[in-house]
């Protein structure tokens, strides 16, 4: 009988197969590892210590070296200090070794400018051979797995797994799980940083607020309105907290100072010098919620709250007395000059709605002299539109809630109403008293700061988002500017297209279109100038083109007429983007849904905005070529048959050919 032929083992099949299964090991590790950390409350305890040991600790379960290690880089870049190495063998932890950038240059240049160093062969590779003496050869290290732990663009220190023995060959796995593993320690990192600086932020807002609420002297702090004020404030003045903020001084001070000089006037002067950073200490007469005058001395000096310069005013009571109790004793008399000069809106009200008084600023107000006034129903004489309301307002006053205010137009202009209800000690309506007073210009001011302060915010960003970008996010950093700008201005596209180098053509358009706007990038992408010759001269000749209606361009212009049609736009705003003296691209906005128009504040905004994307693409395109010409440099030094090196002041060498 023959002999059965025996079949060999299929080796390539075992190798593979034992490949499989390492690389699930390590997956289901690393896997393990990152779900331990997910549930780590030492991580978000706020304890960096901690926070280090956890990280190195589970990070071990992940990928088996003898030491795993994080290292953080001082302020000044100059060293990276061990915060935590962790041994699993022993197993302990510990800290305090420094590796200087003076010692090995190569490491730390290699660190910022691939951010991670895969060493497989410490021994060997150009980056980790520094270490070899003073590092490697003492403590056994011959492969390293180090990556960079980055925030915001900025290093921040390095994660590094060390393995001591035979060299080892990193997985595609374990270099991932260690860029994983360094990204969630700046996160852990950013995330304690924020923590002490938030705590440090409420200590001192806490000992301010002590300082400032405790004062025994009224404190305000204000700009041109008061925004912020403590207890004896509201005492002194006799007004509720609320009652007081977003009010000027001036509507708790007289027309008219002692000195005869207008309160409005020496109000500003005051005001402008100690914004100029000059304190000033002076007289001033404030008038109390009850109407009385109070002899005050203030003291005005300049602070700066969150980047604006805002003003801190003391304010200290030295009325007399018997001062205070003669002001009382003739109050009625004085309360009804005042009344009668005042330039504000006063009407009292019986308890069923009839004018009893009216002072000469409302009887201008409402057209009629006091006799026509007198005996006629208040709510009559509201604009019909606003009838109901303000009657709704008036039946929800109670003793505890006595007061209300609303605002109302009347001939384009917004009045205030602040009114009160006036009740007798048995809770029962005695009567109302209805001010009131101008505030378009005041509201104006204040929605004109608000959209200045929303146009610095917008620049901030912008600009910040330019600085803080790696040049080869650029495209990105652009077109998340255009999408900024766009929503701010409220326009369907914001686009940045540039001039070919002969002017004949637009190249290279970045573009952001609202939701349901169609994107025209690739029809404009090589279009030729010649298409829109009157809109290109002037772009071309340094000037901005602002067209709030298409329908309306003039005659010369009918050939852009038709291809701005066809992108259905009917209103246009593009502002030339200059460099070198010459126009290089343009920015712009349209509008394709309806016809707009733009203020020239927003006009000069959009011009920043395009300044600043022009230094941006010069910088970019400087750095570009810097780069691309010390990639040419370094090839040609690396072909040469020579050995070539370069060294510092100190002897250290930087870098060198493979000739060397």
């Amino acid at each position: 009988m023959a002999a059965q032929k025996k079949d060999k083992p299929d080796l390539t099949a075992e190798k593979h197969r034992q490949s499989f299964d390492a690389r699930e090991l390590r997956a289901a590790n690393q896997r393990s590892a990152l779900a331990r950390l997910a549930t780590e409350p030492a991580l978000s305890s706020g304890d960096l210590v901690a926070a280090a040991q956890a990280l190195t600790e589970i990070a071990s379960s992940a990928i088996a070296v003898a030491r795993i290690s994080i290292w953080l880089l001082t302020d000044d870049g100059e060293e990276l200090k061990c915060l935590d190495l962790y041994e699993p063998a022993r197993p302990q932890h510990s800290s305090g070794l420094i590796l200087r950038a003076s010692d090995y240059p190569g490491y730390f240049d290699a660190v910022l400018r691939e951010s991670r160093v895969y060493a497989d062969d410490t021994f060997t590779d150009r980056r980790t051979v520094e270490f070899i003496e003073n590092y490697l050869k003492p403590l056994g290290i011959t492969s390293m797995l180090d990556a960079g732990i980055f925030a915001e663009g900025k290093l921040l220190g390095v994660f590094c797994f060390e393995h001591v023995g035979e060299i080892r060959h990193w997985h595609i796995d374990e270099e991932s799980f260690a860029s994983t593993i360094a990204a969630l320690s700046a996160q852990v990192l950013e995330n304690i940083r924020r923590r002490k600086v938030e705590q440090e932020l409420r200590e001192s807002q806490e000992k301010y607020k002590g300082l400032f609420q405790n004062s025994a002297d009224a404190q305000f702090v204000m700009n041109t309105e008061f925004v912020d004020c403590n207890v004896e404030a509201c005492r002194l003045l006799g007004h509720k907290y609320e009652e007081l903020i977003g009010h000027s001084p001036l509507d708790f001070s007289p027309p008219l100072q002692p000195d005869g000089r207008k309160s409005a006037e020496a109000a500003s002067e005051y005001i402008d010098l100690a914004l100029k950073g000059r304190p000033q200490t002076f007289y001033w007469q404030h008038q109390h919620k009850d109407g009385s005058l109070l002899d005050t001395e203030v003291r005005l000096h300049r602070v700066v709250v969150d980047d604006h310069k805002m003003l801190m005013a003391s304010v200290r009571d030295i009325s007399e007395r018997k001062q205070a109790e003669r002001i009382i004793a003739h109050g009625r008399d004085w309360y009804r000059a005042l009344a009668e000069d005042i330039p504000v809106l006063v009407t009292r009200i019986s308890a069923d709605g009839r004018i009893t008084f009216v002072n000469e600023a409302s009887r201008a107000f409402f057209g009629r002299p006091l006799k026509e006034l007198v005996g006629q129903g208040f709510f009559n004489l509201v604009p019909p539109e606003y009838r109901a309301e303000v009657e709704e307002k008036f039946a929800s006053l109670i003793p505890e809630e006595p007061t209300v205010t609303y605002e109302h137009f009347k001939q384009s202009r917004l009045f205030g109403w602040k009114n009160r209800a006036i009740f007798n000690p048995d809770r029962t309506l005695k009567e109302y008293l209805a001010v009131g007073e101008d505030i378009t210009e005041r509201r104006a001011t204040r929605n004109a700061l608000q959209y200045q302060l929303q146009c610095e915010q917008l620049v901030a960003e912008i600009s910040s988002t330019f600085v803080n970008t790696r040049s080869e996010k650029i495209n990105d950093a652009i077109n998340l500017a255009l999408k900024r700008s766009g929503e701010f201005f409220g326009a369907d596209c914001c686009y940045l297209m540039r001039f070919s180098a002969d002017q004949q053509y637009i190249v290279n358009p970045y573009e952001w279109c609202a939701e349901g706007v169609s994107s025209v990038r690739e029809r404009n992408d090589g279009l030729p100038v010649a298409n829109t010759p009157w809109w290109a001269n002037q772009l071309l000749s340094k000037n901005y083109v602002y067209i709030p209606d298409v329908d309306e361009m003039p005659p010369e212009a009918e050939a852009d007429k038709i291809d701005f049609k066809i992108e259905e736009i009917k209103s246009i705003l593009t502002i030339p983007v200059i460099r070198g003296g010459e126009v290089f691209a343009f920015l712009g906005l349209d509008e394709v849904k309806s016809k707009k128009t733009w203020t020239e504040q927003q006009i000069a905004l959009l011009r920043t905005v395009a300044e600043i994307i022009s230094e941006t693409l010069l910088k970019h395109e400087a750095e570009e070529a810097l780069k691309d010409s010390e990639e040419r440099y370094r090839e040609i030094l690396a072909t040469i048959e020579e050995a070539y090196y370069e060294a510092d002041l100190a002897g250290s060498m930087t870098f060198c050919n493979e000739a060397t």
